[in-house]
């Protein structure tokens, strides 16, 4: 990735997301960005329902995702690092994804984290508001943004083509459950 810290990484989204410079306090205070560095470090990691780790057809998904090279990006586990604030040391977590830039569409972008994927959906669903996928909204349905990957993630868009209508419907499962 391209932000070694949290607050480099929160400086750098005031500016490209918001169009906040971090460093004009007429724009944010000192103290108003170490509280919001503050907040974003300590976000909890979205949790995954219970229910989904007995989930037969959810169980499949997630082998058919690790089938198709779908890991090989959203990489199941990271571990944080030894020198994190004590509380955050070595902790596995399950973000799904690699957190490095691939092409996978017209230009490269940084894969995002799957965790929580399946929460999104819902309160999404549950508001009427249109699911919009892949980094520029393209995609508006979990195959649909499969079907968008192309580039580096080609051979995995392939893979799910491949397989049974029912193995899909176990992966876009998975992901739900995510």
């Amino acid at each position: 990735g391209g932000a070694a810290t949290v607050r480099e990484q929160s400086i750098n989204a005031l500016a490209e997301d918001h169009g906040i410079d971090a460093s004009d306090p007429n724009q944010i205070s000192p103290e108003a960005l170490d509280q919001l560095v503050k907040y974003v470090e300590f976000l909890s990691v979205p949790a995954r329902s219970y229910a989904a780790h007995d989930d037969g057809v959810v169980q499949t998904g997630n082998v058919k995702f690790i089938e198709a090279g779908c890991a090989g990006c959203h990489t199941v586990t990271q571990k944080t690092r030894n020198d994190a604030p004590e509380e955050f040391r070595n902790i596995v977590l399950r973000p799904y994804t690699d957190m490095k830039m691939h092409t996978v569409t017209d230009a490269p972008y940084r894969t995002p984290a799957l965790w929580g994927l399946g929460r999104n959906i819902t309160l999404l669903q549950e508001n009427g508001k249109q699911l919009l996928l892949m980094h520029d909204g393209r995609a508006t349905t979990l195959d649909g943004a499969i079907q968008a990957h192309g580039g580096e993630a080609s051979g995995s868009r392939a893979a799910y083509n491949a397989m049974s209508s029912s193995d899909k419907a176990a992966l876009i499962a998975f992901l739900e459950s995510l």
